[in-house]
């Protein structure tokens, strides 16, 4: 099977499983439900081949701003397919898959390298491996919100009650996600020690990387109000849902805006 061949065809099956997603929104059916994981677990482990075939070069590994789009949102799409199994948040697969299928063919459409060996610098591995879960655990989070926006926009304006029922409970909703926010949270500050730590000198003399960890400093902040706030204040619904979607926005510039100025 060619390269393209098989990305055409891991894109084909996301499409297939956003679409039976769908369907199952419509009609609540165990046999849908069974091949929107079948669908979405051959997408995953044909993308993971892609990913290896892509990334993984015989001088290092490619690391260009398009193929960790790509890991990035397959991790995402991992991470959710396994929670779904014993949490009812099969809801995300219809905004995730169709981000999948897209970072495939942006990875197609743009092929470039941007090769670092990760076996000479550790530290630098450390860092990558540490800020793409960090950021797909601050991503899923996001959708979260989104979703818990959808509903608490439903029941206020009495609209689209129909659609609410297929989402998980408010309150479920909530708890996984300041439960995700602190995991995430222990990983931010982690990250954001190690790397002043780390690269002290590189922050004065690059603005970028500068600019990158001002960025995380303030996701940082955000999220620290928002678990104080959640302890102390029981907050939840627009003020956890706004706050979280501002953080992850900053986290994005952060991730995904220095990269692409170095593009």
């Amino acid at each position: 099977m060619s390269l393209h061949t098989l990305a055409f065809t891991t894109v084909f099956l996301y499409f297939i499983g956003a679409l039976l997603q769908c369907l199952l929104f419509l009609r609540q059916s165990d046999s849908l439900r069974k091949y929107v994981f079948v669908a979405s677990f051959a997408a995953l482990c044909l993308h993971a081949i892609l990913l290896h075939i892509w990334i993984d070069m015989a001088q290092g590994q490619n690391l260009n701003v398009y193929n960790l789009f790509s890991l990035t949102a397959w991790l995402i799409t991992l991470i959710v397919w396994v929670v779904a199994l014993r949490k009812p948040i099969v809801a995300l697969f219809i905004f995730i898959f169709p981000i999948c299928a897209l970072s495939i063919i942006v990875v197609l459409c743009f092929p470039t390298q941007i090769v670092i060996n990760t076996l000479v610098h550790p530290v630098a591995l450390f860092h990558i491996l540490l800020g793409i879960i960090l950021f797909c655990i601050f991503c899923i989070a996001g959708l979260l919100a989104v979703l818990l926006a959808i509903q608490e926009y439903c029941l206020r304006c009495k609209k689209m009650l129909g659609l609410i029922t297929q989402f998980p409970a408010l309150e479920s909703m909530e708890i996984l996600l300041f439960q995700l926010i602190q995991f995430g949270f222990v990983l931010l500050s982690i990250m954001l020690i190690t790397s002043i730590y780390f690269y002290y000198s590189l922050l004065l003399m690059q603005n970028y990387l500068l600019q990158k960890t001002l960025l995380t400093i303030a996701a940082w902040f955000i999220f620290t109000w928002l678990l104080l706030g959640r302890y102390y204040h029981g907050w939840r619904g627009r003020k956890a849902i706004y706050g979280t979607l501002v953080a992850v926005f900053l986290l994005c510039l952060s991730y995904y805006g220095s990269r692409f100025l170095l593009g």
